[in-house]
């Protein structure tokens, strides 16, 4: 009986500028098996301890967010790690920004990534990049910056990751990338200064136009 939801209960409280964070609550809800009652509880304990998730909520796959509220005493804990292993860091926006680093497999990763971004970088440069990238803290940091010497030929990936943290990101979702422009271009100043190149290369090398191929 404890297991039994209801979606018209979850939706009927919502208005209609708050349809899809319903429906990713009602998606949470079966995920986790938990009573609505209960879910809704946890729901809002954890949105008191993370109230920048609360505008994020629609976005949130909802096995995320059921993984979430699933313990918030656990949430709380390591949010609370999270501050004492990066004390010069915004929290929040690590937390807001990736909130599956809260949770298996990720949060496994996490000291061995805060550890990677020290070995490179200052107190004050890790909190920025944790801050403006969080995926760096559950991605392999030196993986990354090799490929991003591959790609960027004649820059300094510490350098330029630090510059530009979301090459993080380009690097994760094409780690086999290879952009090659005609005519001599810089493929490193273009890759730089509009990294969003990487998602044309995703729909189809002809979208970059002649030069450019995918490894």
């Amino acid at each position: 009986m404890g297991r039994v939801w209801r979606e018209d209960r979850v939706l009927a409280q919502l208005g209609g500028g708050h349809l899809q964070q319903g429906l990713v609550r009602s998606a949470a809800a079966r995920e986790s098996g938990l009573g609505y009652e209960e879910f809704d509880a946890r729901l809002q304990h954890l949105l008191a301890l993370m109230p920048f998730l609360t505008n994020r909520l629609p976005r949130l796959a909802p096995k995320l967010v059921a993984a979430l509220v699933a313990d918030p005493p656990t949430i709380a804990a390591r949010l609370v790690e999270l501050k004492r292993l990066l004390p010069a860091a915004d929290v929040a926006a690590i937390a807001g920004g990736r909130p599956s680093l809260l949770v298996p497999p990720e949060w496994e990763r996490l000291p061995a990534g805060v550890a990677a971004l020290q070995a490179r970088y200052s107190e004050e440069e890790v909190a920025r990049l944790a801050a403006a990238e969080p995926l760096l803290l559950a991605d392999d940091v030196e993986a990354v910056l090799a490929e991003l010497q591959r790609l960027l030929p004649g820059q300094r990936p510490v350098e330029a990751l630090l510059r530009q943290p979301s090459l993080a990101s380009s690097v994760s979702r094409l780690s086999h990338l290879s952009l090659w422009l005609a005519g001599g271009g810089d493929a490193a100043a273009v890759l730089l200064t509009n990294p969003s190149l990487v998602y044309s290369v995703q729909r189809g090398t002809g979208a970059l136009g002649p030069g450019a191929e995918f490894l």
